[in-house]
């Protein structure tokens, strides 16, 4: 699963701002009933680039057997190479055992994501 949105911040600074982006998006996860063993943000490296990215492993138990189980979450903070200050965040979730995800860099390469990664362009 994922989800692609775009963030703004003006006159900031603009990593200390993702970071803080972030941190949010874990809360809301928690907030809605996720558990995790590991969640970690930082800048770090993900498909030979660095960026803002919030990794997680975790659980969700709300009953229902299609959303019920572990997951590996991470959330990719993409800046625009053309406008300063902008860009998107992109949520990927998966289920190890389930797909073909195993650790996060397999997002990069084996998720339905894959492709529309690749090929991400900042537009004028």
């Amino acid at each position: 699963m994922f989800s692609i949105g775009h963030y703004s911040v003006d006159g900031a600074d603009l990593k200390e701002r993702e970071l803080e982006f972030l941190a949010w998006i874990k809360d809301i996860f928690e907030s809605s009933g996720y558990e995790f063993s590991e969640a970690v943000i930082r800048e770090t490296h993900f498909d030979g680039k660095d960026y803002s990215i919030l990794r997680c492993k975790g659980s969700i138990h709300v009953g229902s057997s299609l959303f019920d189980g572990n997951y590996v979450i991470q959330v990719v903070c993409l800046p625009s190479d053309k406008k300063e200050g902008s860009g998107l965040f992109i949520i990927m979730l998966a289920k190890p055992g389930k797909t073909e995800i195993e650790s996060y860099d397999d997002f990069a390469t084996k998720s339905c994501l894959a492709p529309i990664w690749q090929s991400i362009e900042f537009l004028e």
